[in-house]
């Protein structure tokens, strides 16, 4: 997983640099966040291989790590101050509900 990782930065990297933008944010709160974000998605990557490493059902594993787009929207919605329609707040509500229903069942 570091090896694949690494080689999706130094291709990252490359891309950014050979089509002109920036690849550090100009702001320092805008890097500081990139990087709190950087933490969090690994330390969330690590947990997912944790709970598959120490026997976790690998149907329950799979349905609460597909969850992240969920995660995506939320943090747009507070911190980012975008806007959730009802719709989509009821299918996040509804998937959070499948994800126990799956989780508990």
């Amino acid at each position: 997983m570091f090896l694949q990782r690494s080689i999706g930065l130094v291709i990252a990297a490359a891309v950014a640099r050979a089509t002109g933008p920036r690849i550090l944010p100009a702001d320092r709160s805008a890097r500081v966040m990139s990087f709190v974000v950087g933490l969090f998605a690994t330390a969330a990557l690590l947990l997912i291989l944790l709970a598959l490493q120490l026997g976790g059902s690998l149907a329950v594993v799979s349905v609460i790590s597909s969850q992240y787009a969920a995660v995506a929207v939320l943090l747009g919605v507070i911190l980012r101050g975008q806007r959730l329609w009802w719709w989509q707040a009821l299918g996040l509500v509804g998937a959070s509900v499948a994800v126990v229903l799956i989780t508990v069942g």
